[in-house]
């Protein structure tokens, strides 16, 4: 059986990796500790983030659902919440993930993260006016209750107007998240995206360099170079 030092030191060092966005090499290092730590949120937490960011969600899953399972307060529990609807919708399940969330909404109606789960999973089924009723009571409960600044929400309902196409609102939400976290992947990627879209090619192309910069050996920093070679193409 490995020490609780051994463990300690292994999370510390795996916690660095991910700072790194080796994802790869921090599952590599901390998954070996799983067996005998399988109820040590931090190790389990980890794993889960490793393997969404490299979209493995089949193997996040189960994580998440144990972390959900540990979880004693609120934060961790709305943070598990979420990744479950995440990583259920990305395995081609958003009817099931829907299930998930309305049934926690009966519950807590009141919590806009929990609102634009619900917005996301309608939009993967296309059923836009349900959808748009989740993201505007979504986006009075991020008024309300000085949820305003959370960069998971604004990228939510920055993803919302991607997918409707209105892509200067998308920028819109994307300067808010960046503002207050100049380095957010998900910010920096579709900041790119809306401006590609909206034909501003050198701004998107900026946006995408800092993709690559900041999240070297990455699958996102992979599709950034495609669309900088494009970028440069279109300008």
């Amino acid at each position: 059986m490995m020490s609780q030092t051994s463990v300690s030191k292994t999370i510390k060092e795996a916690n660095a990796l991910l700072q790194l966005n080796k994802f790869r090499e921090a599952i590599e290092l901390a998954e070996p500790y799983l067996h005998y730590n399988s109820e040590n949120t931090e190790l389990l937490k980890i794993l889960s983030r490793s393997y969404y960011r490299i979209e493995e969600y089949e193997k996040g899953l189960p994580l998440v659902f144990l972390i959900y399972q540990l979880a004693k307060n609120e934060t961790t529990i709305n943070d598990a919440l979420c990744n479950i609807s995440l990583g259920l919708r990305e395995i081609g399940k958003p009817h099931e993930s829907l299930k998930f969330v309305l049934k926690i909404l009966e519950k807590n109606n009141s919590n806009p993260y929990f609102h634009s789960e619900a917005m996301r999973c309608y939009l993967e089924m296309k059923d836009i006016k349900s959808a748009e009723g989740h993201l505007n009571r979504c986006l009075s409960l991020m008024e309300r209750l000085d949820y305003r600044t959370s960069p998971v929400l604004l990228v939510h309902v920055a993803w919302f107007y991607m997918e409707l196409e209105e892509f200067s609102k998308s920028v819109e939400f994307l300067k808010r998240l960046l503002d207050i976290d100049p380095i957010n992947m998900d910010g920096l990627q579709s900041m790119g995206d809306s401006y590609f879209n909206l034909k501003m090619f050198r701004e998107a192309k900026d946006y995408y360099k800092k993709v690559n910069l900041y999240y070297s050996g990455t699958i996102q920093a992979e599709w950034a170079s495609l669309q900088i070679r494009e970028c440069e193409e279109l300008a």
